[in-house]
Parts: structure tokens; C-alpha cells; sequence
């Protein structure tokens, strides 16, 4: 029995994430990437280009608006971290199939939730 296969797609340049099960887009989603454009440079900020997996998943089972710091889960009362960048919700950290771009899990870069949702796309 063969399986669907499913994967994310993301354009930097419609800035969209689109879910597709078996090569057809199912649904689509306006998403931010890294206002320091495109690259795979250790410390460049920038969002990094070519085949990715999923490597984990954290925060399955948690409430929507959780906070998340080092990947671990803010508790209630917790102070914020010194950023308005907040991860939140949901942690997809993303390992790099490419040989130049590799070092994606060494840079901890995810696809995740945040609390400027009004400035997405």
C-alpha cells in the first residue's frame, strides 16, 4: 500500500506557506519570513533556502498562546524574554537535507507562532 506523501512549501517571495498531501496544495498560509532576506550563514538571521525535514516537534498538547524559550514552554508568571520576536505556540525545527544548508538545526531554525500575527505576510 503506498502512502500520500506530505510537505510544506514555502515561497519567500509570496511569503505563503502551502500544505500539500501528495503534490496538491490542500491549504495555504500567509507566513513572515526573516526580514534579513534569504541565506544559510552561521549569525546572518537570514532564512534558509532548499530541502528541509521536520526534526522536531515541540509543543504538541499546549495552549495556543504558549511561550516558549531554549524550546522550553514559558510556565504562568514566567517573565517574557527580552524580545519582541516571541516564539510561540508551536516549534517545527527544521534540519537541513542540502549540503549548503546543512547547518539549519545548528542555527535553530523553526517554523513557529507568534503574537505579531497582524504583521504576518
Amino acid at each position: 500500500m503506498q502512502t500520500s506523501r506530505t510537505n510544506i512549501h514555502i515561497s519567500i517571495r509570496d511569503q505563503r506557506l502551502t500544505l500539500k498531501e501528495g503534490g496538491v496544495p490542500i491549504r495555504s498560509y500567509p507566513v513572515s519570513t526573516s526580514r534579513f532576506g534569504a541565506g544559510t550563514e552561521e549569525g546572518s538571521m537570514k532564512t534558509p533556502t532548499g530541502r528541509f525535514r521536520v526534526a522536531e516537534k515541540i509543543g504538541e498538547g499546549l495552549p495556543s498562546d504558549t511561550v516558549f524559550q531554549r524550546r522550553a514552554p514559558l510556565q504562568p508568571g514566567d517573565p517574557l524574554p527580552p524580545t519582541e520576536d516571541l516564539v510561540m505556540s508551536r516549534i517545527l525545527w527544521l534540519d537541513g537535507l542540502d549540503e549548503h544548508n546543512a547547518n539549519t538545526r545548528d542555527r535553530f531554525i523553526y517554523i513557529h507562532g507568534t503574537r505579531h500575527e497582524d504583521k504576518i505576510g
